[in-house]
This record gives C-alpha cells, structure tokens and sequence, in this order.
C-alpha cells in the first residue's frame, strides 16, 4: 500500500533580520494559529543586534474574524543600507479564510 503524507505549510512567515551582524529571527505563523487567535493577538520577528543601518523587522497582527476567517494587518519596518539609513514601513492587509469544513473553533475556556 503506498501511504502519501501531506505536511501543513506555514501561512506566513515572519522575518527580523540584520544586514551587518546575520542575526536573524523567523517566526512561522500556520493555519492553527490563525483559527485560535483573537483580535488583537500578534507575532513578531525582530532585529536584536542593535544596528542602526540595515535592520528589518515585522508584525502580524489580528484585526477581525469571523467563522470563515481572519484579517491579518501585516507591518515591516526598518531602516536603509545607506551610509546615512533611512527608515521605512511597509503595511498592508490580507484576509485568510479558513478551509470549508474545517474543524470549528474551540471555546475560549476551552484553551486554559
């Protein structure tokens, strides 16, 4: 019998990271995390050297759901390569709909 395995990717993944020193940091955000988060819950990826040029850093967080799924607000931020860096931010929107089917929600007092 030949038995094929199916391995959830991630929805997102976050990055914070440093040009200059190579630290980095990913954060793997999947489908589970997004069907039990609230609004208001984040992750996070940082850029923890403390280097001024180079630096990159992102946010997620939950802005709505509902029963077919969620709006996620989406931030990076950083600053330049240059030898006088700059700052920048880049913001956007998405909506992640769950699956049809999908095994619901569990209650809140359910997760403690």
């Amino acid at each position: 019998m030949y038995v094929r395995t199916e391995t959830e990717s991630p929805v997102f993944t976050l990055r914070g990271w440093n040009g200059y020193s190579h630290e980095h940091e990913e954060v793997e955000v999947s489908w589970n995390d997004l069907r039990h988060a609230d609004v208001g819950d984040w992750w996070e990826a940082r850029d923890w050297s403390n280097c001024a040029r180079d630096s990159h850093n992102s946010r997620a967080t939950v802005v709505y759901r509902d029963s077919n799924g969620v709006a996620v607000l989406h931030r990076e931020w950083g600053t330049t390569d240059d030898q006088q860096p700059s700052p920048y931010e880049r913001v956007w929107l998405a909506w992640y709909e769950f699956c049809r089917g999908s095994y619901p929600r569990e209650p809140e007092d359910a997760r403690d």
